[in-house]
């Protein structure tokens, strides 16, 4: 131990002589590490860490699929979870359903929406969850007429009961309506949503499980396998299902077939992660190049300082140490260096992710999970004490090759460096290029790629100036279709008075919003080809005036007006796309659309059967991204004056630049019903960026990490020429004796380094073209090859590269051959 203690005071003594080189290796390692914590905490913590549930890998998400009517990725039906509880028994020991919601609540007198999911009482036996504190839903709370009961998180048990025991058995009114407390969340129990606040059970009517509600998809439906069974295992058994499904219902059987019905089973982590997954890996991949290019740059620096070191290290070879004393005590110091870096680089770790947090990182999918953990920590110090070693191998090694009789015997003059030693730094120096190229390429086209999906119109004008708010009334305040419509329309027409207000309307579904809604529609007298799907296209229920509000530029025909109320001509409007789908260079305007009325054969018309005329044809309007994944189908819209709709977001557009009077629209509702909370407020133009994240946070970490990885490449550039001239001192003296010019010497080291920064781009080259399948997945509307990125590139990396050059190659022009010679 007292041995141990020694090697450690010699080593910061070393250490703190040598100030420059711990320096910068200390702030190199440290600014690595840092983007490795930054970056490896949000991979951990939505890809790796598994999900807070026992045995998590055993959860399931099941899913429909119909991708010929442009519904890749649906939810499930009521009638879908009953037959499933019945013919994946053998393979789930558990299934649930759930959906989420928006519920008032009314809290100290104030009333105010909060986040809910409406569950199965099997939902929480699913997820192996107990109780904080009371029970969870049994299954008799889940029938109609029982099901008024709530379970609060422990956050909200905590804002309105001060965590107090008392809550339990309380009623709690959601909507108006009494809700009795029967328990609390876990304190860390997290599902999905950190917004979540409270849980209501589900209670299905014989008319909600019926046949014709088949393929009515409104419902999330997860399943926990049993001991011993496989995904592949359910996935033979939904597909059996489906062929049974088949035989009892033939009427549905040919459209489904031609609509490519499936039912899909994935992991519920993978169905949480969603597509972020190929963005973090990339991203993770680009701060590992950061890193090899920091301990690349730290292990030249180590054998440079070796070099210097080499009649120390001979003197003490020479007067008895051995090579083991002599290993121990470098392995010592190299161990020094790398955990003061990992301890700097952890905290700035730490501290890059709360910078990063106010850029959208916890709209990620597990967000709020993100965090420097125990994991983070354990990973980067194991990082940390294997860099270590490695960096104190390699002056070790060159220390124990060393020849004391040369040593001593080159003591008097000048020489120059071990060709194996001077391979190898240069070696080292073309891949930190090659890291920076792959590293700087990746960004520039992330950055590319995000250019052009900013240059995607979403089909609506997504600006500052449009200011979104939803309202629900709740039913048992308006119950009927009259009073729902005459509170929409006393909301709008005192809205349309308020000062600087152009346009206010108001929609089902809000493009970029929480919630959507799609349903088939058939054009009057269309023929459809044999095999040809039907359409499950958006559709929206809409004001006057919404289009206007929107900027939704009108292509033919009308908007909705005053007098498309009930008892007129229904009427419909569709956009370019759907118009274009049945009615394919004709005008649709005057012709009839209907949805199906008759679940036994969707193309029937009878007696029942909604006609719809079409009055207006608007441009296409993306509802849920910039970048459709799918082929979209369309959209319609109806007249909310004909229809009915009970939570509605209003879009209200100033008359100039300046931002909509919210809280003066916050004023008219409250007068109108001071109990019902105004929530959903965003702008468009905050709508649109939001759902930009998954996209904009990798691109500019990718960005940081590309400009550390420049500048450390030019400095690995700098510091190997700056070695070559203090170790080529004396032969550059002799040339310049022998009559070569400045320009010559000049010449000389500057060519070193364009020989090094060639061979740099040849390997990255090289490397891009194996790697470059797997950009193909994240990046949009840009080429993995794309010329103009590959040249910026280039352009500015070897720029950096040769400006790097000039300072040493500037500093052996001055070289006095003289002072070499005689030195």
């Amino acid at each position: 131990m007292n041995s141990l203690w020694n090697d450690l005071r010699f080593a910061l003594r070393i250490l703190r002589r040598d100030r420059v080189f711990t320096v910068t290796a200390l702030l190199t390692l440290a600014v690595c590490i840092a983007s490795n914590v930054g970056v490896f905490s949000i991979v951990n913590a939505v890809v790796l860490s598994p999900l807070p549930f026992p045995e998590s890998d055993r959860i399931l998400t099941i899913y429909n699929s119909y991708p010929g009517a442009g519904a890749e990725r649906a939810a499930s039906g009521v009638p879908d979870y009953y037959d499933r509880l019945t013919h994946l028994d053998s393979v789930f020991e558990e299934q649930a359903v759930y959906d989420g919601e928006t519920l008032t609540i009314d809290a100290a007198g104030s009333p105010r929406r909060i986040t809910s999911l409406a569950v199965t009482p099997s939902f929480f036996r699913l997820l192996q969850v107990a109780p904080g504190k009371g029970r969870f839903f049994q299954e008799e709370e889940g029938v109609p007429g029982a099901e008024q009961k709530v379970i609060l998180s422990y956050p909200l048990w905590q804002q309105l009961f001060g965590g107090s025991d008392a809550a339990i058995g309380q009623t709690l009114r959601l909507d108006d309506v009494a809700h009795e407390i029967i328990g609390v969340t876990p304190r860390d129990f997290l599902f999905i949503d950190p917004d979540l606040q409270l849980f209501r059970p589900l209670a299905f009517t014989d008319q909600e499980k019926g046949d014709d509600r088949r393929h009515s998809n409104n419902y999330e439906n997860i399943g926990r396998l049993r001991p011993g069974a496989t995904i592949d295992q359910v996935r033979a058994r939904l597909a059996a299902l489906i062929e049974i499904n088949h035989e009892r219902f033939p009427q549905f059987k040919p459209i489904l077939i031609n609509a490519g019905y499936d039912v899909k089973t994935i992991s519920f982590k993978e169905d949480v992660v969603g597509d972020v997954r190929e963005n973090l890996y990339l991203l993770w991949a680009g701060v590992l190049c950061v890193l090899l290019i920091g301990v690349v740059n730290v292990a030249n620096l180590s054998l440079a300082r070796s070099s210097a070191r080499s009649k120390e290290i001979a003197t003490r070879l020479a007067v008895g140490a051995t090579s083991w004393r002599l290993s121990r005590q470098l392995i010592t110091e190299s161990l020094v260096l790398g955990l003061g870096g990992g301890v700097a680089g952890l905290a700035l770790g730490a501290t890059l992710l709360r910078l990063i947090s106010s850029r959208g990182l916890t709209d990620l999918p597990r967000g709020s999970e993100i965090g420097v953990d125990t994991t983070v920590v354990l990973a980067s110090l194991g990082l940390v004490v294997t860099l270590a070693l490695f960096l104190g191998i390699l002056p070790l090694v060159h220390a124990l090759r060393v020849n004391l009789t040369s040593v001593f015997r080159e003591d008097s003059r000048t020489g120059t460096a071990g060709r194996g030693t001077l391979f190898l730094r240069h070696g080292l120096v073309v891949a930190q290029v090659a890291l920076a190229f792959l590293l700087l390429i990746g960004a520039g086209l992330l950055f590319a790629s995000f250019q052009k999906v900013l240059e995607i119109d979403p089909g609506f004008e997504a600006d500052r100036t449009i200011a979104t708010a939803r309202l629900t009334p709740p039913e048992i305040r308006y119950p009927g279709v009259a009073s729902l419509r005459d509170f929409t329309q006393r909301v709008l027409t005192r809205a349309r008075t308020l000062p600087g207000v152009a346009h206010v309307g108001a929609t089902s579904v809000i493009p970029f919003g929480s919630n959507s809604n799609s349903s088939v529609i058939i054009a009057e007298g269309y023929e459809m080809e044999p095999g040809e799907s039907l359409v499950s296209p958006t559709q929206a229920v809409v004001t006057t005036d919404y289009f206007q509000s929107l900027g939704v530029p009108l292509i033919e025909g009308r908007y909705f007006d005053e007098g498309d109320i009930q008892g007129a001509l229904s009427v419909i409007i569709v956009d370019r796309r759907l118009a274009e789908k049945f009615w394919p260079g004709e005008s649709p305007l005057g012709r009839r659309m209907f949805l199906p009325s008759n679940p036994e054969d969707f193309l029937a018309i009878d007696e029942n059967t909604p006609f719809f005329t079409v009055v207006g044809v608007v441009g296409n309007v993306k509802q849920r991204t910039l970048v459709d994944t799918v082929e979209p189908v369309g959209a319609c819209y109806f007249s909310y004056q004909q229809d009915r709709a009970r939570g509605m977001t209003y879009a209200i557009r100033s008359a100039d630049d300046r931002p909509v009077p919210i809280d003066s629209f916050r004023q008219i509702v409250h007068a109108i019903d001071a109990e019902l909370p105004i929530y959903d407020i965003f702008t468009m133009a905050e709508r649109v960026d939001s759902s930009l994240t998954r996209q904009r946070t990798p691109m500019l970490l990718s960005l940081g990490f590309g400009a550390v990885a420049l500048l450390l490449a030019a400095v690995g550039i700098y510091g190997v020429l700056a070695y070559l001239v203090a170790q080529r001192t004396r032969e550059i003296g002799i040339r310049m004796a022998l009559g070569s010019d400045r320009w010559g010497v000049f010449g000389l080291i500057f060519r070193q380094g364009a020989v090094v920064l060639a061979l740099g781009f040849v390997l990255g080259g090289v490397c891009f073209a194996i790697l470059s399948r797997y950009l193909t997945g994240v990046i949009y509307g840009v080429s993995p090859f794309d010329p103009g990125v590959i040249l910026i590139v280039s352009a500015v990396l070897g720029m950096a590269a040769l400006l790097a050059c000039l300072a040493p190659a500037r500093r052996a022009t001055r070289i006095d051959p003289v002072r070499a010679l005689t030195s």
